[in-house]
């Protein structure tokens, strides 16, 4: 009887990544805008920029679609085709026109208070007694003006 002998080559499957790496700026001042959000939709995965306005993501190959954006700026929506080498890419975002209604802010002279200052105190009999275990604490925090 003869067994078939079957040999199996166990090759572990590496996807290949690659480095997407740029910079994020301010499209008008061209500065760099630090903490900028960058996300691939695809993935679900994404970076901050650092205090240069540079990022970096690994990614295998493939097409994505890379969402850049900072608070105040329009979102850009960047295509990426990852195939045999590291990208580089670098994306200016311009801020937003966002136009808000006038504020006006009233204030009047109020009675100024002087926190602590007594001017008179009324005590009813019947309370009277009740409340002179608790006059030194009631009393603690007050200030006395003897003219």
């Amino acid at each position: 009887m003869r067994l078939p002998i079957l040999l199996l080559i166990a090759t572990p499957l590496y996807a290949q990544t690659f480095t997407i790496s740029g910079a994020v700026h301010d499209g008008a001042a061209n500065e760099p805008l630090p903490l900028a959000n960058v996300f691939v939709k695809e993935t679900k995965t994404g970076t901050a920029t650092e205090a240069s306005g540079a990022f970096w993501l690994s990614l295998a190959a493939g097409d994505y679609e890379v969402l850049v954006s900072f608070i105040g700026y329009k979102t850009e929506t960047v295509p990426v085709a990852v195939r045999e080498q590291n990208l580089v890419m670098n994306v200016k975002l311009f801020p937003t026109d966002i136009l808000l209604q006038e504020v006006t802010v009233y204030s009047s002279p109020t009675e100024q208070v002087v926190p602590g200052e007594i001017s008179s105190v009324s005590v009813q009999s019947k309370t009277r007694k009740n409340c002179l275990a608790f006059l030194p604490e009631a009393l603690q925090n007050t200030q006395a003006n003897f003219f």
